[in-house]
């Protein structure tokens, strides 16, 4: 294979120039802009795109390789999946690269696409300008995230053997508080067990307590109207503090979260809690349901009578 110049010669000298990124399929599209020098995604009101994955598209965008012209016959076009975002159920994806003032810098069809024969680091694929007949196979390390939460990073929070304990308060129940059990630290104790009950699930106190542990959101949005549900609250081992709002009514699923550096913390977890508050003030995120269910759990959730209690009865 040949190696025929780069795909838009002058973009790698214009790339601080953009300013907005367009990504449309025949299904979907999704749009990025540069505010106050932070990428944003508009379906998300603009919530901060994740910036390696901004750079790394626009630096594979920008090193795009042609190797190889391949079909100019329109009627080929839908094999490469390069007949356009405006044909049905098309698998065309369409990039356009803008400036401040709207001005189009780069556009292009991306279609197939395969691991590159010469570079297993790079990937071959299939491109067209939207308005050229000539396709081309390119290579480049771009990726093409097609959903908005693709372009965001989606974990809030990855507690895991730092908690120590984990407590869960309504305003219609009682308390829920575990802790790590001492003994076994994979496990957690469930304090303060009414009279004549037993735990009826030991993975239940688990869920609790690591409720915190890989935790990731479905969708965020900018705070407005806020009816609290229920608050959880989770300390680690280094005196971090952290809570989960969880809304009520239109809001369910949608959380809250702030971060507070306990009493002796370090500096470092200080830094921690202000640079998590620094990122989550003023979002209310959406988490999935079985988190929301752990939050949901009550006391009685956890316990059932002991056999002498029953026999009592």
């Amino acid at each position: 294979m040949s190696d025929y110049g780069l795909v838009f010669p002058d973009l790698i000298d214009q790339i601080n120039d953009v300013r907005e990124i367009r990504i449309k399929s025949f299904q979907n599209s999704v749009s990025l802009t540069l505010q106050d020098s932070v990428w944003q995604v508009s379906k998300f009101d603009n919530y901060p795109a994740r910036l390696s994955t901004v750079s790394n598209f626009l630096i594979g965008f920008a090193q795009m390789r042609k190797i190889e012209p391949k079909t100019s016959n329109p009627d080929k076009f839908a094999a490469l999946d390069l007949a356009g975002i405006e044909i049905d159920n098309s698998l065309s994806i369409q990039v356009d690269l803008l400036t401040q003032e709207k001005s189009v810098l780069a556009s292009l069809l991306v279609g197939k696409r395969r691991q590159s024969i010469r570079n297993v680091l790079l990937t071959e694929i299939h491109v067209r300008e939207p308005h050229a007949d000539q396709t081309w196979l390119v290579e480049s390390g771009l990726t093409v995230p097609v959903q908005a939460i693709d372009w965001i990073e989606t974990q809030l929070l990855n507690l895991d053997e730092q908690v120590d304990q984990v407590t869960i308060e309504s305003p219609t129940n009682q308390p829920v508080r575990v802790r790590r059990n001492p003994l076994d630290s994979e496990n957690f104790l469930l304090e303060d067990i009414p009279e004549s009950h037993k735990i009826r699930y030991q993975f239940q106190l688990n869920e609790i307590g690591e409720i915190f542990r890989r935790l990731n959101f479905e969708d965020v949005k900018k705070v407005s109207d806020w009816e609290s549900h229920i608050t959880v609250t989770a300390r680690t081992t280094n005196n971090l503090l952290v809570s989960a709002e969880f809304g009520d009514g239109d809001a369910l699923n949608f959380v809250l979260f702030t971060a507070k550096a306990l009493e002796n913390s370090t500096p470092e977890i200080v830094k921690k809690a202000e640079s998590l508050n620094k990122i989550w003030s003023g979002w209310k995120y959406r988490v999935s349901d079985v988190r929301r269910e752990t939050a949901e759990l009550t006391i009685f959730d956890l316990v059932e009578p002991t056999e002498s209690s029953s026999i009592s009865n």
